[in-house]
C-alpha cells in the first residue's frame, strides 16, 4: 500500500514538471555589472524577453543600437532614471526613455487549453517626476487573439507596487505576454515607469496531472477492494 502511494505521489510530481516555467520575471538574467543598456530590435539580451516585437522595430537616430521605443534594460547602480533601486533582486527594465512611448517587451511560454493563467508584476513611477501620470498595458495573445488584457493602466506617486493583475484563460499550448508603454509623452527626466517582478502562476491543474491523479486513485481503490475481500474473516 505504502509503495503505491509513493508511486502515485511520483506520478503526480513528474506530470506537473512537464511545463516549462515562466523565466527571468525579475530580470536578473543576464544582470553583471551595474550598467545601463538600450535594448534593440527584437533585442534577446534580456533572457526569455523580446524587445519591440510588437510593433515592428524602428531604429533610433539619436541612439545606435536602439530604437524609438525607449525600453532600457537596468542593472543596479544606475539611477539615472529616477528609479533608485530594483524591486526584485539588482534588476530592472524600464519604458519611455528619451521622449518615447510605444515600447513592447513579450515573452512566449507554455500553456494548455483551458488553463486559467493569473499574472502579476511591479510597476514604479520615475523617481524624479512622481507626480506625472503614467499608463501602461499587459496584454496576452494566443497568435493573434486577445486573450486578456489590462489596459491604460493610468498610476502616479508608485514606487514599486502591485500593478492590475492580468487573469485569462488559454486556448492553446503557448501564450504571448506583452506589455506596453502608453504614455503620451516624455515627461521630463531619463524613463517613464520600471517594470520589475513579473509573475505567471495558473489555477488549474494540468489535463496530465488530472489523468495521472485519476487513475492512481482508481488503482489505490482496486488495491482496497482486494485487500478487503482477501482478509480473513474473525
Amino acid at each position: 500500500m505504502k509503495s503505491l502511494t509513493a508511486l502515485l505521489t511520483l506520478c503526480i510530481v513528474a506530470g506537473a514538471a512537464f511545463a516549462s516555467a515562466f523565466q527571468n520575471g525579475s530580470f536578473e538574467s543576464p544582470g553583471g555589472a551595474p550598467n545601463v543598456r538600450y535594448l534593440g530590435c527584437s533585442d534577446g539580451l534580456v533572457t526569455g524577453w523580446i524587445n519591440d516585437a510588437v510593433p515592428a522595430c524602428a531604429p533610433s537616430t539619436v541612439y545606435p543600437g536602439a530604437t524609438v521605443d525607449g525600453i532600457q534594460y537596468y542593472v543596479q547602480g544606475n539611477e539615472v532614471d529616477g528609479i533608485t533601486s530594483a524591486a526584485d533582486g539588482t534588476s530592472y527594465v524600464s519604458f519611455g526613455a528619451n521622449g518615447t512611448t510605444g515600447g513592447t517587451l513579450q515573452q512566449t511560454f507554455d500553456t494548455f487549453a483551458g488553463e486559467i493563467v493569473q499574472v502579476n508584476y511591479l510597476v514604479s513611477l520615475d523617481g524624479n517626476t512622481p507626480n506625472q501620470p503614467q499608463s501602461m498595458t499587459v496584454q496576452a495573445f494566443d497568435g493573434v487573439s486577445l486573450l486578456g488584457a489590462e489596459a491604460d493602466n493610468v498610476f502616479t506617486n508608485v514606487f514599486w507596487e502591485n500593478g492590475p493583475t492580468l487573469i485569462f484563460t488559454a486556448t492553446s499550448a503557448s501564450t504571448t505576454l506583452v506589455f506596453t508603454d502608453t504614455t503620451g509623452a516624455h515627461l521630463g527626466d531619463e524613463v517613464n515607469w520600471g517594470l520589475d517582478g513579473v509573475t505567471v502562476s495558473s489555477a488549474t491543474p494540468e489535463p496530465s496531472t488530472v489523468s495521472l491523479f485519476f487513475l492512481g486513485s482508481v488503482a489505490l481503490v482496486a488495491l482496497r477492494r482486494r485487500k478487503s475481500r482477501n482478509w480473513p474473516a474473525t
